[in-house]
Order: structure tokens, then sequence, then C-alpha cells
């Protein structure tokens, strides 16, 4: 029996593909869940979804954004009144550079 603890240790092992499926559809599921992105059955739906999560990771990462803070000011998002965020979204991700 393997016991994956992280994808590097299993590749090559044979539960490898398998773990890596897994991980890949639960983290699928906590982002989407966290956005507030309800899952569709169009597969071009969810690849523009899942790049939009890529996306949006990839900005926190490059500009140092705190991962709890960005995720409450989503929270706080109204369809209604989608630029009421923004500012406080653009301070979480500007680069620490430009802030100080």
């Amino acid at each position: 029996v393997c016991v994956c603890v992280c994808v590097s240790v299993c590749s090559g092992w044979p539960c490898g593909s398998r773990f890596d499926a897994l991980y890949a559809g639960a983290f699928q599921r906590r982002m989407f869940a966290k956005l507030g992105i309800f899952h569709t059955k169009d597969g071009d739906s969810v690849d523009r979804e899942l790049a939009f999560v890529e996306q949006l990771l990839n900005t926190m990462e490059k500009t140092a954004a705190d991962f709890t803070n960005v995720f409450r000011i989503l929270c706080s998002f109204d369809p209604e009144n989608p630029e009421a965020v923004l500012p406080q979204l653009m301070k979480q991700l500007t680069p620490l550079q430009v802030r100080a």
C-alpha cells in the first residue's frame, strides 16, 4: 500500500497519477466553492474557470498578496455593484515594492 504525502514523492510511483487526479479534482472543487463558481457540465466553461483561478493565484503570488485578505475582500463582492471591491482588491494585489 502506498501512502502519498505530496506529488513529488509519488512521481514515478504507481499511485502518482491517481493521486494527481484526486488532488486536482479536490483543488478544483475547493477553489470553485471558495470563489462562488458553480460547476457546469460545459467543458469550455470549466476550462475558462480554471484559467481564471490560475490567473488569480499567479497574480497573488507575483504581488505577494495576502491569501486570506484577498478572499475576505472577494466575500464582500456585490454583483449589483462590482466596482465597490476594486479599491481594496487593488491594494492587496499591488506589488510590495509599489506599496512602500
